[in-house]
Order: C-alpha cells, then structure tokens, then sequence
C-alpha cells in the first residue's frame, strides 16, 4: 500500500492517483474527500503521526506526496527518517516549472484574461489567486498587471469604465478540467511512480512533469539556495547538475 497526501494547486492530481490504481498500486489516500487541497489539511507532525498509525495497520511500501514547496518539505522529512517517498511538484511549487497542473492553470487564466479585453466598457477585472502561485504567474508579468492584497496575489486586468468585479479562484482551481497535456504528464509520472516502487530499491526522487526524476535531497538544497538568493533554477537545470 502506498499512502498518498496532495495539497497546493494541482488540477489533474486524482487522474494521477487513478493512473496509479489502474495500474495495480493500493492506495491510502489522507485527503481523499478534501475540496481545496491548496490549504494544508495536517500539520508535518500530524501527518507523520497518521502515517506511522496506518503502517501499524497496513504494509505500507512508501509515501507519495504531491505539492507545493511547503509539502516538498514535507516529502524531504519522510525520506530522511527512512520512508521510501516520492515527491511530485504541483504548480504553485517555486522550484518546478515542470509542475502538475502548471499547462491547465496558465490556460484558464489566459482564456479569462482575453475574454475579458474582449468586452467594451468593461469595468476593472481583479482576479484573487493563492500568493502561492507568484512564481508561476511572475513568468507572465508582460500580459498582467500584478498586485498582493492581504496574502493574495491579484492579477488585474483594466478596464473603461468606473467601478472593478472580483473574481476570487483559489481552490477552484483544484476543480478544472485538466487539458490534455496535464492529462498525459499524469499518465506518464504514473507509470515513472510504479517502476520506481516496484523495481527501485531506493525512491526518494522528486517527480516532475517533462523531465527526468531527481533526489529529493538535490531539490531540497537547491530549495534552500534559491531561498537564500531569491533565484529560480528549473527542476531541469537540477538534473543537469551532479549527484
């Protein structure tokens, strides 16, 4: 049995999670009914504390943890206490352009943002978003003017006559439709996820869309540098780097 926690933003995360089954892992899911999975559930120390109850109860083979960078912590504690664990980054995690969901959020928000402009006399558009996704939309800073009110990032889009509409998203986006690139990124981590624990001694590696998987270790030191340097390596320039 391989327990299972998402948490960030990430649309297309259950279709990860039924790739998986279908594919003959058992799953124990701890947030399996939660709608917003972009507000942490459990605490670390909770969460290792569930964890160890359910290897009491199960024959638990690893921990697979999709998530932002907060959950990506997470993920690096586990396998530094001998769980065999395995990291996916959602969209809002600061290091991985390569995140789960990343090709359905930035398409929803373009398909707004031109439907918008689309309309005359439109009042002033605010979309509120999670401050969790400014490394993702920082990339878009040309086609949207950017602004944080009380935590939240807000992308504001212009428009003619007096007066503004806000539109607050955050944890619907958990709720679109995944488009088919995400779709096909979920299939192919799903079956990268069942090698590595059906056939791997070892797991501990960080699984991204569209690149190869890494270390955990490896991610989470290049975590701390980009922390302390406020830069932003890819998870691709990591695995170009030795380890």
């Amino acid at each position: 049995m391989l327990a299972v926690l998402a948490g960030g933003i990430c649309p297309g995360v259950r279709s990860l999670f039924e790739e998986l089954k279908r594919g003959g892992l058992d799953l124990f899911e701890f947030n399996e009914h939660a709608n917003d999975l972009s507000s942490t559930v459990l605490s670390p120390r909770e969460l290792r504390e569930s964890i160890d109850e359910v290897q009491r109860r199960y024959p638990l083979e690893g921990v697979l943890i999709v998530g932002n960078d907060e959950f990506m912590k997470v993920a690096y504690s586990f396998c530094s206490g001998g769980f065999r664990t395995a990291y996916v980054p959602s969209a809002d995690a600061s290091l991985a352009w390569q995140g789960l969901g990343v090709t359905t959020i930035v398409n929803h928000l373009f398909h707004m943002a031109t439907l918008t402009r689309r309309m005359k006399n439109l009042k002033t558009v605010k979309i509120v978003l999670p401050s969790s996704l400014r490394v993702l939309l920082s990339k878009f800073e040309m086609l949207f003017e950017v602004s944080e009110e009380q935590k939240n990032l807000v992308l504001i889009i212009p428009g003619e006559e007096r007066g503004e509409s806000i539109v607050r998203l955050g944890g619907f986006l958990n709720c679109l439709e995944i488009d088919e690139r995400d779709r096909e990124c979920s299939t192919t981590l799903a079956q990268k996820i069942l090698e590595a624990f059906t056939k791997w001694r070892k797991v501990h590696h960080v699984f991204p869309c569209g690149a190869e998987p890494i270390p955990i270790s490896q991610a989470y030191e290049f975590w701390k540098k980009v922390r302390e340097s406020e830069g932003e390596p890819s998870i691709r320039e990591m695995g170009d780097q030795e380890h």
